[in-house]
């Protein structure tokens, strides 16, 4: 179902904004740990840092999809995918971007239910 966009819809629009740069920031964070600069991440097995990187990645693609629901107006799209961006964004988004998502989340969920 598509919805107008009303001034609610826009502050959600601000929030996943700001949301997306927590997102872009650990994706390149989770790249940087490969390199043997950080001596804390020296000790970490390679195979954990490939599955924290495609999980960055991944939650990265996630929430570029979420986002774009939000701009194509498809609320149920963005509901739905909303609560896996809120789940890999807990790990993967230094925890605010999760918090944020489903912050968001909450916030449409309300617009809808005004109607």
């Amino acid at each position: 179902m598509l919805i107008r966009r009303t001034s609610g819809l826009a502050k959600i629009g601000k929030i996943l904004t700001i949301t997306l740069f927590f997102y872009i920031i650990n994706s390149l964070f989770s790249i940087i740990i490969f390199f043997p600069i950080i001596p804390f991440f020296e000790n970490v097995p390679l195979i954990a840092k490939i599955i924290y990187s495609a999980l960055c990645l991944l939650s990265l693609a996630i929430f570029t999809v979420t986002r774009k629901a939000y701009e194509d107006l498809a609320y149920d799209s963005f509901l739905k995918l909303s609560i896996f961006s809120t789940i890999l964004g807990i790990f993967t988004a230094f925890i605010i971007g999760g918090i944020l998502v489903y912050y968001s989340r909450k916030m449409m969920i309300e617009n809808i239910s005004r109607r």
